[in-house]
């Protein structure tokens, strides 16, 4: 019993250490944003009221990532402008590679936002997604701050 619940707490902590959460404050130019999420790169550029997401990812092998919405919407004060696949460059006639999905929002009144992304297979729920949360905080007409869970 006790070696299940080791186990199970060290389990746990690895997890909590892979998902940390990271932060940027503003600064002169902007919100400027790099790191890793369960082993996906990804970077974040604010400035204003835009936010730019772009992050790892390989649709050649079905999964692919979306904003998480209810219904369909998100919060008044939010809108996607765009998404979009860029595939890195790769000799031509090669098959499979990675590249990045790029996420354009604006914001357009203060408030604090969480916009959750999924890593996902959209015919397969059963598989375990990989989720990405972005909390954003907008004062005075601009993003102040930016944190990646």
């Amino acid at each position: 019993m006790i070696r299940k619940t080791c186990f199970a707490l060290l389990i746990v902590a690895v997890l909590f250490a892979a998902v940390s959460c990271k932060t940027a404050a503003i600064e002169d130019d902007g919100i400027k944003l790099e790191g890793e999420v369960h082993n996906y790169k990804y970077s974040i550029a604010a400035d204003g009221l835009e936010l730019t997401l772009d992050v790892e990812g390989n649709p050649t092998t079905g999964y692919q990532w979306v904003l998480l919405t209810d219904d369909g919407k998100l919060d008044e004060s939010v809108t996607l402008r765009g998404s979009e696949y860029k595939q890195n460059k790769a000799p031509e006639m090669m098959v499979g590679v990675g590249g990045y999905f790029t996420f354009d929002v604006d914001f357009s009144k203060d408030g604090e936002f969480d916009l959750q992304f999924a890593y996902c297979r959209s015919w397969a729920p059963e598989d375990n997604p990989v989720y990405m949360t972005l909390s954003v905080k907008v004062e005075g007409n601009k993003i102040t701050e930016v944190s990646v869970n």
